[in-house]
């Protein structure tokens, strides 16, 4: 469990600081190429002007980085996979709403019964596609839809369990 914290966590959260850092300068490329562009209107250009300045690039911030950390400390340090959707018998309904009042990018505004109750219905939608009918989709602690060479690079860098339905590269 420690090798996992230790080794496994710190290097996949690099490389999804790395992996933001890279899509945030396609996305402001992208935004000058459409400001720049002749056919794009005037009504457009001041509607993309306020997204390029909210979402200009800049550095991952220490509260999203712990974010990942939870993240990933759930979905690879963590044996069966308890609290996920990929947990076997029972759906981990007080974890999930949990987890979603606990997620900091998500606005206080969207944190009403309501919205966790559609966001638990939506967890449950994807479990069950994911399971489909089966009792179990855990082969040693690793979700059986990712690849055998997925699961050795994940135990090579350290994880201990893959509760997810794909792995970031």
């Amino acid at each position: 469990m420690e090798n996992c914290k230790t080794k496994f966590i710190p290097n996949y959260t690099k490389r999804i600081s790395k992996f933001d850092k890279r899509f945030s300068k396609k996305w402001d490329n992208k935004c000058l190429k459409m400001l720049k562009s002749p056919t794009t209107s005037a009504k457009d250009k001041k509607f993309l002007v306020s997204i390029c300045k909210k979402t200009k690039t800049k550095n991952v911030s220490n509260k999203t980085k712990k974010m990942y950390e939870r993240v990933l400390k759930k979905g690879f340090c963590n044996p069966g996979c308890k609290g996920t959707i990929f947990q076997d018998n029972v759906f981990p309904q007080k974890e999930i709403k949990q987890d979603y009042l606990n997620n900091h990018t998500i606005p206080r505004k969207y944190k009403t019964k309501k919205e966790i109750n559609r966001f638990t219905r939506g967890s449950k939608a994807i479990r069950s596609s994911i399971f489909n009918g089966q009792k179990s989709v855990l082969k040693n602690s690793f979700y059986n839809g990712l690849t055998q060479k997925t699961i050795k690079s994940l135990k090579r860098d350290g994880a201990l369990s893959g509760c997810a339905v794909s792995t970031f590269k």
